[in-house]
């Protein structure tokens, strides 16, 4: 069986925190904060699919990277997005509001990766996992 887990280089504040709590996402969300340079390569090193939610960015460095080792990536459609990853073949575009459809692309993108396509989520399911990282992209 396949583990998930998703990282977020946030602080683990208190609201964000008690989320994970309360939808009992704790084994699968992680809260790692700011990061040195690092542990950023050693977590592009070993992850399969890269997130980046943000809309707001003016050029994404993290794009960058993570298409230089290969990685898949989940990214909000901005023009710096697209600007960023004009060719690369290994991205998916998702409207930053949607999370529907940050959802499926997670699924889909898991489901490449998983040997025997059996992806381990707690029992509480898929909808905690989008409904938290829903909240967390409108920032609630």
């Amino acid at each position: 069986m396949n583990e998930v887990k998703i990282i977020f280089t946030l602080d683990k504040d208190a609201r964000i925190y008690k989320k994970i709590v309360n939808y009992g996402l704790e084994g699968t969300i992680k809260l790692v904060g700011k990061l040195k340079y690092e542990e950023v390569l050693r977590y592009y090193k070993s992850s399969d699919i890269v997130l980046f939610p943000s809309y707001v960015e003016t050029f994404g460095l993290p794009l960058i990277e993570a298409s230089y080792f290969k990685k898949n990536i989940i990214v909000s459609d901005c023009s710096y997005s697209r600007e960023v990853l004009n060719g690369y073949k290994r991205v998916d575009f998702i409207q930053y509001n949607d999370a529907i459809s940050w959802g499926n692309a997670m699924i889909q993108n898991i489901n490449l990766h998983c040997d025997d396509n059996e992806v381990s989520i707690p029992n509480n399911g898929w909808k905690n996992v989008f409904d938290l990282i829903d909240n967390l992209v409108q920032g609630h």
